[in-house]
């Protein structure tokens, strides 16, 4: 497979790593990239070569968010085509969350907007203690909508709720503490070979993993299902053509601080 955003290696134990490559915009998402992880997992669900997928970023950033050509272009879209852009990025969380395999992701940098909701969708999050960590939407005028379901699963309500209306920029050692990520690592002495998570996943039973990730799902209390899916995209592409959210952005396209800011 060729890919024009994304980096593809495949060890001989099964470790699928996906690099999430746009460095001219720190791996900021874009529509082609999230095609682009969505024909990835689409084929590693099925195939044999697979047993683990990373998800990781090229450089020092895991990613910046939203790409910011994209969130231009989406100032003039309507509704129904904001919509429309939202599903796919709904469906790329949902693709994570459903893939019948481990996935980990392995934050090697910064890590803003959108990109907390890949890591929240994983299985496992490991992170290098430089890493910063941002709901940055609420700065923006925008709502985290389409990651919320898979934060507040893995972070809770409370602490879901203080960082999404704040906008507040955390650390590693927060983002452990609270449960976003599960250790911090340091790259330059991380091997996927000696990795004991790595390991510890690849010596169990695919069958049984499989099994065990779809049974928790249908035990756990809060499906995050079609419904829910809906409503977080339409929560975005509502929000997104208000009078704030457009000040919001173009703030933010304009280097300047939007009129709701006292600072």
């Amino acid at each position: 497979m060729n890919f024009k955003n994304l980096k593809l290696d495949i060890s001989n134990q099964g470790i699928v790593s996906v690099l999430f490559s746009n460095p001219k915009t720190k791996n900021a998402f874009n529509p082609n990239m999230i095609l682009e992880i969505k024909k990835a997992l689409k084929f590693f669900e099925k195939s044999n070569q697979c047993r683990v997928l990373i998800l990781s970023g090229e450089g020092d950033t895991f990613s910046s968010g939203a790409d910011l050509i994209w969130m231009k272009k989406s100032k003039n879209l309507s509704y129904n085509q904001n919509k429309k852009e939202s599903k796919a990025f709904t469906e790329m969380l949902k693709a994570i969350d459903f893939f019948p395999k481990p996935i980990v992701s392995i934050v090697n940098g910064n890590a803003f907007g959108g990109a907390l909701g890949i890591i929240a969708a994983s299985d496992f999050a490991l992170s290098v203690k430089e890493s910063n960590f941002c709901f940055s939407e609420v700065k923006l005028g925008l709502v985290p909508a389409m990651i919320a379901p898979y934060v507040i699963r893995t972070i809770g309500y409370k602490a879901s709720k203080k960082l999404f209306l704040t906008g507040e920029v955390f650390n590693s050692e927060k983002a452990l503490n609270i449960g976003l990520i599960d250790d911090i690592v340091n790259l330059k002495d991380f091997n996927l070979n000696s990795s004991q998570l790595l390991k510890n996943l690849i010596n169990s039973a695919p069958i049984a993993q499989n099994k065990i990730k779809s049974f928790l799902k249908k035990i756990y209390y809060k499906e995050i299902d079609n419904i829910v899916i809906n409503q977080t995209t339409d929560t975005i592409s509502k929000i997104r053509i208000t009078r704030e959210a457009q000040e919001g952005l173009s703030a933010f396209l304009e280097k300047r601080k939007p009129s709701w800011s006292k600072k």
